[in-house]
């Protein structure tokens, strides 16, 4: 394997060529879906802001994730999730969370 080449990336991309075109159809499939019902200008205006928002504001999360990532460990995260983990399993046993 090319050395330049992270180990993971093969599973990123096999991972986008199996879900990524599914998502961007049924993406697409929604907007048609919207056009037939003639979603007037308004509409459009605020679904182009929403998925401005949203793109901006993904961007940021990832990019200060990375940022985090590169300066820390994740170990923090792994046991938050443990824990969140074992509080959800527990609330549900006892059916506290039902």
């Amino acid at each position: 394997m090319d050395e330049d080449v992270p180990p993971w990336s093969l599973g990123v991309t096999i991972e986008y060529a199996v879900f990524g075109d599914e998502t961007a159809s049924a993406g697409l499939k929604e907007l048609w879906e919207l056009h037939k019902v003639h979603l007037d200008a308004h509409g459009w205006s605020v679904l182009a802001l929403g998925l401005l928002v949203a793109s901006i504001s993904a961007f940021f999360a990832i990019w200060s994730l990375m940022r985090i990532l590169e300066r820390f460990t994740a170990w923090p995260f792994v046991i938050y999730r443990a824990l969140l983990g074992f509080v959800l399993l527990a609330g549900v046993a006892t059916g506290w969370l039902i």
